[in-house]
């Protein structure tokens, strides 16, 4: 990392992080993921249905490309979405 984190974080701190960092670099960077990002990018996710039937149930259904699930099935696999949750949802129970 660069000297302008030592402003806002301890060494000890920044000393942790960083191979972590630089292997999350790393990953997102990789064939793999940017091709998922590619197909994600191209093929937005839209709604196919009506919307509700007569009773108010949902009709309608989420549809997202082959990138969509591969980067969300990613993500919560390396616990990309726990960490979000327990960052900006601190009152999440299962963060722990």
């Amino acid at each position: 990392m660069s000297d302008s984190g030592a402003v806002f974080l301890p060494s000890a701190i920044i000393n942790d992080v960083t191979p972590h960092l630089t292997q999350f670099g790393e990953r997102v960077v990789s064939k793999q993921i940017l091709d998922w990002v590619t197909d994600a990018e191209k093929n937005v996710p839209y709604l196919k249905g009506g919307g509700r039937d007569a009773f108010g149930r949902k009709t309608s259904e989420l549809v997202v490309s082959e990138g969509w699930r591969k980067l969300q099935e990613y993500g919560i696999n390396q616990g990309y979405a726990y960490l979000w949750r327990c960052t900006f949802f601190e009152v999440d129970i299962a963060c722990g």
